[in-house]
């Protein structure tokens, strides 16, 4: 959201700018985002940058991962010698020096790691800031997007640079910050949880000359000349609200379980049957029965799915449900068990 200008001062943009030392992404994210490609050099060395027509940017946010925030005291561009939570000195483990010393000499540092998934890397793309405003409102929007995430590693949302007006030193002032934008409505949040889809990842407008092979040209090379997949901190520019975005690792996200997703897609159809509850205690209690053998816990939860369809449906159509006398007392989930041998 900025850059230096040519005295060294802190220039603010309303598009964003992104770095990186792999010229290959920079120059997808030019066809992608708009923008000239041009080298740029960064204090660990000669980079590349584009500043993009985009105000805003489709991305993927990982809720348990993507933001960060600590007090740091940095000499020169890549010797931090102080990270702290406000409270605990977390490089000599000892209790905040500044408060010891009487002195806030400590910025505070907000980063933000988000995906952008049209780019050929496996690398996030970090944003980073010592605003005060930033920190707070990346920390309210990540908190929403944790509510609605119910543990999905990434969640769609859009970047976007927005302009506020404030006061500083009493007089009038303009100011951008981040603000992320999952795209769901109150409405949705209000309607309850078990109601609650997470929003559909929109990709952005694809420019010519960027295709599939291309991506995989890239990726291509960087694999032959051995890319690395991890980089040294990033250096801290001067005080202001000037924000770097460069490319740093991503976990990789845990491997899916069956069980986990059948329950999912189970619960999803349940609570609009308002069998929520007891469907979910079927499910503890069965999970543990089976726990020795999942094959049958699988079974028995696509038995449910499938009976939780066929009710659903019957009720839209405000048709009931057809059950045999045997199960007609009881709560469908019940019936499906009912189907096999219980341990």
């Amino acid at each position: 959201m900025g850059e230096k200008s040519d005295k060294g001062a802190p220039k603010r943009l309303t598009t964003w700018r992104l770095t990186s030392p792999t010229k290959e992404l920079i120059e997808q994210a030019a066809q992608m985002y708009g923008g000239t490609v041009k080298p740029w050099t960064a204090p660990t060395g000669e980079q590349w940058e584009v500043i993009t027509t985009a105000t805003d940017l489709p991305v993927l946010v990982m809720p348990a991962y993507s933001l960060n925030r600590q007090y740091e005291l940095w000499e020169g561009p890549s010797k931090c010698t102080r990270r702290c939570d406000g409270e605990q000195e977390l490089k000599s483990d000892a209790p905040c020096i500044c408060n010891a010393e009487g002195k806030d000499r400590c910025d505070l540092h907000t980063r933000l790691t988000v995906v952008l998934p049209e780019l050929s890397t496996m690398l996030g793309w970090r944003l980073e800031s010592k605003g005060v405003n930033a920190a707070s409102e990346l920390d309210t929007s990540l908190e929403l997007i944790r509510g609605i995430s119910r543990g999905a590693p990434f969640v769609p949302a859009r970047l976007r640079i927005v302009e506020r007006k404030g006061q500083k030193d009493g007089k009038a002032t303009r100011y951008v910050v981040p603000v992320i934008d999952p795209a769901v409505s109150f409405a949705e949040l209000a309607a309850g949880e078990g109601r609650l889809a997470l929003p559909i990842y929109t990709p952005a407008e694809q420019r010519p000359g960027l295709g599939v092979g291309a991506a995989l040209d890239v990726t291509a090379r960087q694999i032959e000349r051995g890319a690395p997949s991890a980089r040294s901190a990033a250096p801290i520019g001067p005080e202001g609200e000037v924000i770097d975005v460069e490319p740093i690792p991503v976990p990789a996200a845990a491997p899916s379980d069956p069980a986990t997703e059948k329950e999912a897609e189970l619960y999803g159809l349940v609570d609009q049957l308002g069998a929520g509850e007891k469907t979910r205690k079927a499910c503890a209690k069965n999970k543990a029965a089976w726990a020795d053998d999942r094959s049958k816990y699988l079974d028995w939860l696509d038995r449910c799915i499938v009976t939780a369809k066929k009710n659903l449906e019957a009720m839209q159509a405000e048709q009931p449900a057809e059950p045999t006398p045997e199960q007609a007392s009881l709560p469908w989930h019940e019936s499906a068990k009912k189907a096999t041998a219980q341990p």
